[in-house]
């Protein structure tokens, strides 16, 4: 099967772990014999590149220069009439060419130019969802719920927790500009969910972001299916002996001392404050833990200060993927405690993988990972001595911590590996 994926951002152009989920399946499917085409941006030349790799094919077009670092103006580039053309013509292009049967969008904002596309193409169309970002720009209405909130709710409520909360320095023209922001990113939700009612196939992370779509009108009209995020690739993860006492180094680490690992995006949303405060609350009772932070820091720097104080506590900034996925080798556990309604995060999976103990948000999809005191452990995010609860029952059950070390990896192989997430995308193709 010719298989083609449109994404706005693939490795080594990464955000997060949506783009590493990328990889891994378009490299899965050309393993299996599929030719798979990876269509993306250029953010390191002004031209045209390809690059081979068996069965897959990455072609990056030339766009913006951009770093691929987020920022403001790339939040709201997509869904324009330059980016719209410029990739529907390249997807048109690639599709004829290479007589490409199915179009999977990777990425959400690469949806609208896809469907435009396949007005003229006729082939199947797929997108997967990784977030909440097509029913509702903030999505704090969706941590109460699986409901959308009104156009009134989403000023009243979801603009005003947004202002109090993640806005430092307040003033009219910061308040202008917030609300113009806001108003752009209303409208790029509602414009993304009229192009994701226009495709035949949906695919999600986990079973509660489905289950969110559907309460929000993503009706039968589209096919849907769950295809969890799979496991990593280990042997294309590996660091040499030199890289890797580079990151003991990173991390200053000492024999049995307990590495406790926040490996996602540093943010009020994923739950950050309230694992600081636990990391504050522990390392208070010196008790041999190091509380190490590995992702872009989205927190006020008075926060940071506050905790930076705390010489158990380290800030690494984000780290290149083959350096955190050492680093799980080295915790003791790992702490997701994400706020808001986790769709079902990938750094659960690859500490699940590498057989670190996860501590994870009772929220969204993450339960359909982590079953309580069996895979993991599940804690209500917003109680910091309940996550430090968690850490110290870890550290004195050694039966539990063993138990957890052995069923989470069964657990990743049973229903989160390579060839499960593959073999599930290739008979979700087949029914469309």
């Amino acid at each position: 099967m010719n298989i083609l994926f449109t994404t706005e951002y693939f490795p080594p152009f990464t955000l997060g772990g949506a783009e590493w989920s990328a990889y891994w399946h378009a490299k899965g499917l050309s393993e299996k014999g599929h030719n798979v085409f990876v269509l993306t941006p250029n953010y390191a030349a002004d031209k045209y590149e390809e690059e081979k790799d068996g069965r897959l094919t990455i072609c990056r077009f030339p766009l913006v220069k951009l770093t691929s670092k987020r920022n403001n103006f790339i939040n709201y580039f997509w869904l324009n009439p330059f980016w719209m053309y410029a990739t529907s013509t390249r997807i048109y292009r690639l599709a004829k060419n290479h007589d490409i049967e199915v179009i999977h969008a990777q990425g959400k904002f690469s949806i609208p130019p896809m469907v435009l596309a396949n007005l003229f193409l006729k082939r199947k169309t797929v997108a997967t969802f990784r977030d909440y970002m097509a029913l509702c720009n903030f999505g704090f209405c969706i941590q109460e719920g699986k409901h959308k909130c009104s156009i009134t709710d989403y000023f009243l409520e979801d603009y005003k927790y947004y202002w109090e909360n993640y806005v430092e320095q307040k003033g009219l023209l910061k308040r202008l500009r917030s609300l113009a922001a806001a108003l752009v990113g209303r409208l790029n939700s509602s414009g993304l969910f009229f192009f994701v009612k226009r495709i035949n196939g949906a695919a999600f992370v986990s079973k509660y972001v489905m289950d969110t779509y559907s309460a929000n009108g993503l009706g039968v009209q589209v096919k849907k299916k769950v295809i969890y995020n799979s496991s990593p690739i280990e042997s294309k993860l590996q660091l040499d002996d030199n890289e890797k006492t580079a990151v003991k180094q990173l991390v200053s680490y000492v024999d049995n001392e307990k590495i406790i690992l926040f490996g996602s995006k540093i943010s009020l949303g994923k739950g950050a404050v309230q694992f600081l405060e636990a990391a504050d609350k522990l390392t208070g009772k010196n008790q041999g833990y190091k509380f190490v932070l590995a992702g872009d820091i989205h927190l006020s720097p008075a926060v940071i200060e506050r905790f930076k104080k705390n010489e158990k506590i380290l800030f690494l900034g984000k780290i290149p993927h083959q350096q955190l996925n050492y680093l799980y080798t080295l915790a003791f556990a790992a702490v997701i405690p994400s706020l808001y309604q986790e769709p079902l995060s990938r750094i659960t999976i690859e500490s699940m993988f590498h057989h670190v103990p996860v501590i994870s948000s009772n929220r969204g999809g993450q339960p359909e990972i982590v079953i309580d005191k069996e895979t993991g452990l599940l804690v209500d995010p917003t109680k910091p001595e309940e996550i430090a609860a968690a850490i110290e029952l870890l550290a004195s059950d050694q039966e539990l911590y063993k138990k957890i070390q052995i069923n989470a990896p069964a657990k990743i192989e049973e229903k989160f590996s390579l060839p499960v997430a593959i073999s599930e995308i290739e008979k979700f193709y087949g029914t469309l």
